[in-house]
């Protein structure tokens, strides 16, 4: 987890040419009442994992996992179990 100084908008957009190339998918998700984005796959090389964004007024929540092994705890114990102050 990670409190970025960036604003959201600046940190999706990173993103963006994997996203497009196929190696992210990019999908919508929210807690909080935020809503935000999930990016699955690869996100560096020889790292595939699960990752989400959150606008945090000026700043930009990150949570993530590293390996595809622990998406199912990464779902069901950290997102499920996510909460924060908007």
């Amino acid at each position: 987890m990670s409190l970025i100084k960036n604003d959201y908008s600046a940190e999706l957009k990173k993103y963006d040419a994997l996203v497009k190339k196929g190696e992210l998918k990019a999908t919508s998700v929210s807690i909080s009442g935020v809503t935000g984005a999930r990016l699955d796959g690869m996100l560096k090389k020889d790292q595939e994992g699960s990752l989400v964004i959150f606008p945090l007024r000026d700043k930009t929540l990150k949570v993530w996992t590293e390996s595809k092994d622990f998406r199912t705890d990464f779902n069901d114990i950290v997102l499920k179990n996510l909460t924060f102050v908007p």
